[in-house]
C-alpha cells in the first residue's frame, strides 16, 4: 500500500512539474478574448501551374479555462473539422522558428508595422518577412498579425512563379 501511495504522490508531483513548464498559448488568448459565435474568414489564392481559390471559415464554439473549440470549414469542398486550441502550450512551440540556412542560401528576416485594410476595416499590424535566397531562386514569406484578430490578417508567399496570398475577409467578434 505504501508503494502505491508513493507512486501516486510521484505521479502527482510530475504532473504539477509538467504543468509548470507550460506557458500561455497566444492563439488561445486571442480566441478566448472573443465571444462564442465569433467568425473569422480568410480567402486564399494560389497562382502557379494551376490557379486555386479557397476559403477558410472559423467559428468560436466554446471557451473554457482549458481550451477554446473552433469549427473550421474549408471551401469550396465544404470539409469540416472541429479544432481544440489548448490554453497552455510547451514554450518551445512559442518561439519564432528560425529558418535553417542551407549551404549556398542566405536567410534574411525583416519586420515592421503597417496599417492593413482587410474585411472592410483597418488593422494596425506587425509584419515579419523571411527571405531565402540561393543562386537559383528567391522565396519570400510575409505574415501580418494584429492583437485583435486570432491568427493572421494576411499571409503572402512568393517563390518564383508561385504566389500564395491569404487575406482576412470577415471578422465578427461574436454575439
Amino acid at each position: 500500500m505504501r508503494t502505491f501511495a508513493f507512486v501516486v504522490l510521484i505521479a502527482g508531483l510530475a504532473s504539477i512539474a509538467l504543468a509548470a513548464d507550460k506557458v500561455e498559448n497566444p492563439d488561445y488568448k486571442a480566441w478566448a478574448a472573443l465571444k462564442v459565435g465569433a467568425v473569422v474568414k480568410w480567402h486564399s489564392s494560389t497562382t502557379d501551374k494551376m490557379n486555386k481559390e479557397t476559403d477558410l471559415i472559423r467559428t468560436l464554439k466554446e471557451v473554457t479555462p482549458e481550451k477554446v473549440v473552433l469549427d473550421s470549414v474549408f471551401l469550396p469542398n465544404n470539409f469540416q473539422q472541429s479544432v481544440p486550441v489548448p490554453a497552455t502550450i510547451d514554450p518551445a512551440t512559442t518561439q519564432p522558428a528560425q529558418p535553417a540556412s542551407k549551404p549556398g542560401t542566405t536567410v534574411t528576416i525583416t519586420e515592421g508595422d503597417e496599417t492593413l485594410k482587410a474585411a472592410g476595416r483597418s488593422f494596425q499590424c506587425h509584419w515579419i518577412a523571411t527571405t531565402e535566397k540561393s543562386a537559383t531562386r528567391t522565396s519570400v514569406i510575409t505574415k501580418w498579425k494584429c492583437p485583435e484578430v486570432p491568427d493572421l490578417v494576411k499571409f503572402e508567399m512568393k517563390d518564383g512563379t508561385n504566389h500564395t496570398t491569404r487575406v482576412l475577409t470577415e471578422f465578427k467578434a461574436g454575439r
